[in-house]
């Protein structure tokens, strides 16, 4: 096993990417430990529950665990309230810093990986590539290039063993329904109207499996330097190609379905959004596997396939 049984740790556990992830590394032989704020029954690694928002339960929670390599997902996501900037900074920044401050104090640590976003780049002439100065439009953005120039300035200042993974926008089986593609599937599969937007946004996705792999090599990455690494298709598409995509491949008469133009974008929408991935084949030797076609066909058999389980 590639892993040989070293101890990992993953916050955000329970998340959509955790989960994929947290199976495909105890099949690699790692010693899985996920990092909750709320016990999930249903999940087949170890689990122990803290939250990285207080700072005591954090370091007792690391220290206990003793980890190899932190993965560290665990993020509050879209808040577009009043105090979305005040939360997003409670969670997202300090809850790291607590996160990271443990991890200093673990002799043995390898790894630190942490899953930003391209959210980061914000207003910027596409394709992002990492070397572009980010301008965030929103607070989950900020809050996340926040934790990046953090863990680029510790890594610089102690030699902290971090890496920066930035996905694209990430879709696949399992996902919840707050999320477009997901909801829109589901929408369609009950024959149910859609209302979005006029869909002349582009957006860069790449497939769940994808994501994993380069997390996975990510964890064997030798000099780690606080390096940001994109993970995307490097491609665009709009969303409303995007939907009646998958509303045709859901069945012919679907797309009739969708009323484009309901709803409005928001304040603060990037209508260009797509990334260069050609610096992951040099840090990680990765490269993307699964074509939006291939992966939106197994996402929707999967929620079809769900749908059905339900009904019965």
């Amino acid at each position: 096993m590639e892993f040989n049984n070293k101890v990992i740790l993953v916050t955000g556990s329970n998340g959509f990417i955790g989960q994929h992830l947290c199976k495909k590394l105890r099949l690699m032989g790692g010693n899985v430990i996920g990092l909750v704020r709320k016990n999930n029954k249903e999940h087949t690694i170890k689990q122990y529950v803290a939250d990285i928002s207080d700072r005591s339960d954090i370091n007792k929670a690391v220290k206990i665990i003793n980890p190899d390599i932190v993965i560290h997902l665990a993020a509050e996501k879209f808040d577009n309230s009043d105090d979305g900037y005040i939360n997003s900074y409670k969670v997202n920044l300090l809850g790291s810093l607590n996160l990271i401050q443990s991890c200093q104090k673990i002799k043995k640590l390898k790894s630190f990986i942490y899953i930003g976003s391209c959210e980061e780049y914000g207003h910027q002439l596409a394709p992002f590539n990492e070397e572009l100065r980010e301008l965030p439009a929103s607070s989950y953005g900020c809050s996340k290039l926040a934790v990046s120039q953090l863990l680029q300035s510790m890594s610089r200042s102690s030699d902290f063993p971090s890496i920066i993974i930035r996905p694209s926008v990430v879709y696949g089986p399992g996902q919840s329904n707050d999320m477009f593609i997901p909801s829109l599937i589901n929408t369609l599969i009950h024959r149910k109207t859609f209302d979005m937007t006029s869909g002349d946004q582009t957006r860069d996705f790449i497939y769940i499996d994808d994501i994993v792999e380069a997390i996975i090599l990510s964890c064997k990455v030798s000099s780690l330097n606080g390096q940001i690494v994109n993970i995307s298709s490097g491609e665009f598409i709009s969303i409303k190609k995007l939907a009646i995509k998958i509303a045709n491949f859901i069945s012919p008469s679907s797309s009739q379905l969708i009323n484009f133009g309901i709803k409005s974008y928001r304040e603060t929408e990037v209508m260009s959004y797509y990334a260069s991935n050609s610096l992951s084949y040099d840090v990680l030797g990765w490269s993307q596997k699964v074509n939006l076609e291939s992966g939106l066909i197994s996402t929707i058999s999967y929620f079809r396939k769900a749908s059905r389980s339900l009904e019965n």
